[in-house]
């Protein structure tokens, strides 16, 4: 991870900074008019209480995957393509494969919600200059 060398302290000092920006980005309201949220879910395994379970990241997700088929007619041809998501979700199965058995929730948490912040600072440094 790049991460050769570095003390313990600086390491928790770094997560402790990863973690107030993703709780701030999952506590953050969806502000403005959004017609349609493109949902997913990927199951990680995790140790609870000295043993593995497998969480979702998401719950209920065959009802949010087909959601769409309730949009109107002509609005089901809107959604063109659901790349991003197929990114993200690409990006966290590999992620989590590297890691195997998550320690906790919160490093579930850390490291999954650090991707669209990480896609986020992405699209602002590809994005053409306005």
């Amino acid at each position: 991870m790049g991460m050769e060398g570095i003390s313990k302290p600086r390491a928790s000092r770094l997560s402790g900074e990863i973690d107030e920006r993703v709780h701030a980005l999952l506590a953050r309201p969806i502000e403005g008019n959004w017609p349609y949220i493109w949902l997913d879910a990927t199951h990680v395994e995790v140790r609870r209480d000295h043993q593995i379970v497998s969480v979702a990241l998401m719950d209920e997700a065959e009802a949010d995957v087909l959601a769409y088929m309730r949009f109107p007619l002509p609005h089901r041809v809107k959604p063109h393509s659901t790349n991003a998501l197929e990114r993200l979700s690409g990006e966290t199965t590999r992620r989590s494969g590297v890691v195997g058995i998550f320690p906790d929730e919160a490093a579930v948490t850390r490291l999954i919600g650090a991707l669209p912040l990480e896609q986020n600072g992405e699209r602002r440094c590809s994005a053409p200059a306005t």
